[in-house]
């Protein structure tokens, strides 16, 4: 809320896009930052932020299904050059997601969290709050395992079997479970052992602030413990990483083409061109090749060969320049694989 203030002290509401979600506040702007924000990025750094937040990269659920529209939505109603700005980004975020399939929703949060703690996926639980994250828990309940998922929630909802409504007043008669989780939204008051049924196992406080107080009798993970586990696995940081790269040569692609009719442009497809070439080649030599993986790994090869190149170029703002260097990939004269002996 602090934040929120210097946001509109700073440059007034109607000049920056907010990103708000259960684990995430963002401010997008052409204009000026925020001074205390903690991270902060400008330029082609910022676009990579904006396509990682769109692919789920910086999501606590890699991957998560949920943010990419959630992102769409927020930039609905940004200026038009800021959506023409962001437009690369979210492109270069969905051909990961497609690339990558990712299956996993935000209601995976409490996989981790029972991971954490050691707890199984059995029993009854209990889910409070009646948004997208407390309906997406409930539905991971109920593939994980749980025989009863009870969602409480303010206004009755309809929810697919075999989860149970139960009313948000009734909370703390409810039979005791063996585990709880909270998903409450931020406005939502802080709920203490008076507050909610015995739990036997685990308390999961999934909100943002926290939902739960501190005299909660049961042992209690919140996102600050999942972050934690996220940011120091060393396989986690090494897959993100890696898909970040992968982003970057995405986005860096999206950006060059973005003007069709520019040299480096030109350039790209040409190549691009060429590569879809020689990977029908290649599987006309070889058809016990995965046509997928062919595809992956020399679509990855060509970005990294070219990507230093066209940074350069685009960087060095001299048309002439990459005028040249475009013509020398220029298809004036037909090679075919015959040709090659």
């Amino acid at each position: 809320m602090a934040l929120e203030t210097e946001i509109a002290t700073a440059f007034g509401w109607g000049d920056c896009v907010p990103v708000v979600t259960c684990q995430r506040y963002e401010v997008i702007t052409m204009g000026a930052q925020c001074t205390t924000a903690p991270r902060s990025y400008q330029g082609e750094e910022a676009l990579l932020h904006l396509a990682c937040i769109g692919a789920g990269l910086e999501s606590l659920v890699l991957g998560e299904a949920e943010i990419l529209g959630q992102l769409r939505t927020a930039l609905a109603a940004a200026p038009a050059p800021l959506r023409r700005l962001s437009a690369p980004a979210i492109a270069a975020a969905r051909v990961l997601k497609r690339e990558q399939g990712f299956t996993e929703h935000a209601g995976f949060a409490l996989d981790h969290a029972l991971e954490i703690a050691g707890v199984p996926a059995e029993g009854r639980i209990v889910i409070v709050g009646g948004g997208p994250m407390g309906r997406r828990t409930a539905e991971r309940a109920v593939d994980l395992g749980f025989s009863n998922v009870t969602l409480v929630a303010r206004r009755p909802l309809a929810l697919p079997e075999p989860i149970q409504f139960a009313p948000f007043g009734g909370l703390a008669s409810l039979p005791e479970t063996d585990v709880l989780a909270t998903c409450l939204g931020r406005t939502a008051p802080a709920l203490g052992v008076g507050d909610l049924p015995k739990i036997n196992r685990l308390a999961i406080d999934l909100g943002t602030p926290r939902n739960l107080r501190s005299d909660v009798d049961a042992p209690v993970v919140n996102l600050a413990a999942l972050v934690e586990r996220q940011r120091t696995s060393p396989a986690e940081t090494e897959r993100r990483g890696r898909l970040r790269e992968r982003l970057r040569q995405l986005l860096m692609a999206r950006l060059e083409v973005s003007g069709y009719d520019s040299p480096l442009g030109s350039m790209r497809e040409e190549v691009e061109r060429i590569r879809q070439k020689e990977v029908e080649r290649a599987l006309r030599l070889h058809p016990e090749l995965p046509v997928q993986q062919l595809d992956t790994i020399t679509r990855s090869l060509v970005n990294q060969i070219f990507h230093r190149p066209s940074m350069r170029l685009r960087r060095s703002d001299d048309p002439e320049l990459a005028a040249t260097v475009a013509a020398l990939f220029s298809a004036r004269t037909e090679e075919t694989s015959d040709d090659r002996g």
